[in-house]
């Protein structure tokens, strides 16, 4: 008889290691740049002032700080509950991280679920991907405003400008001409920030414009308005632009912080899974103790995120005893 060959030994997972330490902090924009912000006067004060502001971003987002996924996240859930705010509905931020965190599986989200996930699209694949025909017809979709026709001339107008303008240029031109698709004027926002992430560069687009667009004072271009009218909108938008650049600045600065706290506490943790879940905490804006991260139960999480809590390094969001949401 053939003695059995001796089993090897299973290898066990390496864990993965906690994120290293962070670079040098995000600088804060100068004040006088912020009050240059509030309500520029003329177009060329308002182009230098956008100017400066979106040049500051640029510098912050080369820079792929570790918690670069967290912080669009975070601006992709202002825009969503912007946007669900100016289609005329009652969610707030709180009930759009319900909806993505609470809903069963191949369940409607419902509209202002639908809308979070068109923002959260947007950050999670290149601004090209998300440019196409195709794509801009699931963003419609996504904002209850079907239009496969729409979409195609839309993407169509958007590659011919993207060829021929500067991108300061083709950035007002591309939320001017998704305005003037009246099926989906939601998507304005939308269309501008990712045209912004292509004429920069960015891998990923920077929800920056929703907030502002919220408030109103966009008119619709029409044709054959006066020119004045046009340059007032153009005023408008990129002083909004540059207030909306500041306030991600702002918000980097504000993660940068917490990021680093959460960093020097990471160690204390024992799990072996817990540097995969710090860097998902640094990569999402929430998660709850059933997402599922590799080599942790649900019961795992909830020990980790206690245990953080614990520090004063995360929060709950909720506010509740059960189905309870985490976050930086």
């Amino acid at each position: 008889m053939i003695p059995e060959e001796p089993k090897k030994p299973r290898r066990r997972r390496k864990p993965k290691p906690l994120p290293g330490p962070l670079e040098q902090p995000v600088a804060p924009a100068p004040a006088w740049l912020r009050e240059a912000a509030r309500a520029p006067a003329t177009l060329e004060e308002a182009s230098f002032v956008a100017g400066t502001a979106l040049a500051a971003l640029d510098q912050m987002v080369r820079r792929r700080q570790i918690w670069a996924g967290l912080w669009r996240q975070r601006l992709a859930l202002a825009a969503a509950a912007s946007t669900v705010r100016r289609m005329g509905r009652i969610e707030n931020e709180e009930a759009l991280r319900d909806a993505l965190h609470l809903t069963r599986a191949g369940d409607s989200r419902g509209p202002a679920g639908e809308v979070l996930i068109a923002w959260r699209t947007i950050v999670r694949q290149p601004p090209g991907d998300c440019l196409t025909s195709d794509a801009i017809a699931a963003m419609f979709d996504r904002l209850g405003r079907r239009s496969r026709g729409a979409a195609e001339t839309l993407a169509g107008k958007l590659d011919e400008q993207a060829s021929r303008a500067a991108a300061i240029s083709a950035v007002l031109d591309s939320f001017e001409l998704a305005l003037e698709h009246g099926s989906a004027p939601e998507a304005a926002p939308l269309i501008s920030d990712l045209m912004l992430a292509r004429a920069f560069g960015w891998e990923r687009a920077v929800p920056l414009i929703a907030q502002e667009v919220a408030r109103g004072g966009f008119s619709r271009p029409v044709a054959g308005e006066p020119e004045a009218v046009r340059t007032e909108r153009r005023i408008k938008l990129l002083g909004a632009y540059a207030r909306s650049a500041l306030r991600a600045i702002d918000l980097s600065v504000e993660l940068g912080r917490k990021a680093e706290r959460l960093l020097e506490a990471a160690p204390q943790l024992r799990a072996k899974a817990s540097g995969a879940v710090v860097e998902k905490l640094l990569t999402e804006d929430s998660l709850t103790a059933s997402t599922h991260i590799t080599g942790i139960t649900r019961w795992g999480m909830h020990r980790i995120f206690e245990r953080l809590i614990s520090f004063g390094v995360l929060r709950e969001l909720t506010g509740r005893s059960t189905f309870r949401i985490y976050g930086v």
